[in-house]
């Protein structure tokens, strides 16, 4: 009664807002022996960060070995070093994979999801028992069995998803409809709240 009273809270997705766009479009910088170079495209196919997981990493390289001509299969990031350092290791690839960390994972990783439509990259996901409401945005395979095939196709046409994702994100996520909600339940900007003496 207390927290309802005092310290009220309410669930928020993390939505789309024109300040959380990292600068999808700007050159992709890397570092190589010392020498930093702009790259006019990604010279990864996909892209992960995040812990990996015993099952993350069969994951991977299966997908790396679908992947024929490009030694550069997949970039990955798993020592969370800074949101700067992520980013721009994530803007390399074309397309960022959300994998669940144990086979029994329901949850999506919204701040993954939001992380790569923010930096221009679309998104494709296993199979998630609580998928929505990002199954309104991003890809998710119809079955863990064809992740690695709808993973390979959407490589090629990865500019296009990115397109429809980020449409998507920001219709379905919009401010109002996340952080609004969320002041609105709690009476945030209505008129003010008696406190108990």
């Amino acid at each position: 009664r207390w927290y309802s009273q005092f310290a009220p809270a309410a669930y928020t997705e993390l939505g789309w807002s024109p300040k959380i766009m990292r600068q999808p479009n700007a050159p992709i910088v890397v570092k190589e022996n010392g020498v930093q170079r702009v790259i006019p495209e990604p010279d990864y196919e996909f892209g992960f960060y995040g812990s990996l997981t015993p099952r993350r990493h069969k994951l991977l390289k299966k997908l790396a070995k679908k992947v024929t001509n490009n030694p550069k299969a997949v970039a990955m990031m798993v020592d969370f070093g800074t949101r700067a350092a992520r980013d721009q290791q994530m803007r390399r690839a074309k397309v960022i994979v959300q994998l669940r960390k144990f086979e029994e994972m329901g949850l999506v990783s919204s701040s993954r999801c939001n992380t790569a439509l923010s930096i221009g990259r679309p998104v494709i996901a296993e199979p998630h028992d609580l998928a929505y409401p990002w199954d309104q945005v991003i890809r998710f395979s119809k079955t863990s069995e064809s992740f690695i095939d709808e993973a390979m196709a959407m490589r090629a046409m990865w500019r296009g998803v990115y397109q429809h994702q980020l449409a998507k994100f920001k219709e379905n996520f919009p401010p109002e409809a996340c952080i609004g909600r969320a002041l609105e339940i709690l009476g945030i900007g209505q008129e003010p709240r008696r406190l108990a003496s």
